[in-house]
């Protein structure tokens, strides 16, 4: 069986090693553009662009024609989707709704005749929900799959976890140390907030807690970091928009330190999907709470150490690329 894959985001490359890993699986590799300007993009590039890069127009739509399977992954895969169903003429790489609306009945028709999925990842959608759901309701026969933040915007679908966008190891060593590391990974200077870097330094400094700052390195060597942390603290915003499931606080970096047994805090809501997908073992604090959480668990590092090694167990099961294939595939009623 063949396996189409158009994605517009980094953890795209694990979920097609995963499907490369199926026996008598391939999968052609398309992503929507080449620009992300970061080591980890390139990295993949590397491995999976240039399979395809050299490929004109008529041969991309020909292997789009002959997958038994797409699955489109990040909303912004559609585009790059639509250019190719309308023969690839437009080859401008800035969005257009207008080409979108257009190519929606070829896309309907590959719909009908392939089992087609789109795992809904990234924030365009959050921008103009209306249309992009209306976008979806013409596109009678494409499975839904969405983040647990952004399920509720559906009225068809089901649910897919995120998943760490890194080759997750075999085994981690057991961390024994008295005294526990703790990490932290601030946005940029500019979006600082949207973590809360500055109250969780603030607070480690109260504390007496030395945090160990992952910020200003490559991709590669910000994962051997995280390797060794104890309990590292994701994102502790003081506003957190609207309700946004158990994805909440926890973002692609935490999910990173889970898959290496890493303990994780952060701030999140978790009621959207509690019944669907099997809970993830998150120190969940809040902003106006985050100093007497912080010092519970620093007071009770086998708690810690606990929550590490269930990270670990939930990742696997639950989201690691494999696990996250195994759902989208089980959602399109194919057997492996």
């Amino acid at each position: 069986m063949v396996v189409g894959h158009y994605a517009s985001f980094a953890g795209a490359g694990e979920l097609v090693r995963a499907i490369r890993g199926l026996p008598g699986w391939t999968c052609d590799f398309i992503v929507s553009r080449k620009d992300e300007g970061t080591e980890f993009w390139r990295k993949y590039e590397a491995l999976l662009w240039s399979e395809l890069s050299r490929l004109d127009r008529w041969r991309l739509r020909r292997a789009i024609r002959r997958a038994d399977v797409a699955l489109v992954a990040g909303t912004c895969a559609l585009d790059l989707w639509s250019r190719v169903a309308l023969g690839g003429k437009d080859k401008r790489q800035d969005f257009s709704q207008k080409r979108l609306d257009k190519a929606v009945p070829k896309l309907a028709s590959h719909c009908k005749r392939h089992r087609t999925a789109v795992i809904v990842t990234d924030s365009p959608f959050l921008e103009q929900p209306a249309w992009w759901q209306d976008v979806y309701a013409r596109l009678e026969g494409l499975r839904v799959l969405a983040m647990p933040d952004k399920m509720p915007l559906f009225e068809r679908g089901d649910v897919v976890p995120y998943w760490p966008p890194v080759e997750i190891p075999a085994n981690v060593p057991e961390r024994l140390r008295d005294t526990l590391r703790v990490g932290h990974s601030p946005s940029k200077a500019s979006r600082r907030g949207v973590k809360g870097s500055d109250l969780i330094e603030d607070t480690c400094r109260k504390l007496g807690v030395h945090l160990e700052v992952v910020s200003g390195l490559s991709h590669d060597e910000a994962i051997e970091r995280k390797r060794h942390f104890d309990l590292f603290i994701d994102q502790v915003p003081e506003f957190m928009f609207g309700e946004t499931g158990w994805h909440g606080g926890v973002g692609k970096s935490g999910l990173e330190a889970m898959a290496f047994g890493c303990a994780v805090m952060a701030s999140g809501s978790i009621a959207e999907t509690e019944p669907v997908l099997p809970m993830p073992p998150i120190l969940w604090t809040r902003f106006d709470r985050f100093e007497k959480d912080f010092a519970e668990a620093l007071s009770d590092p086998e708690r810690v150490r606990a929550a590490g090694r269930a990270s670990r167990r939930w990742i696997e099961e639950v989201a690691s690329p494999d696990a996250v294939v195994r759902h989208v595939l089980e959602s399109l009623d194919i057997d492996l």
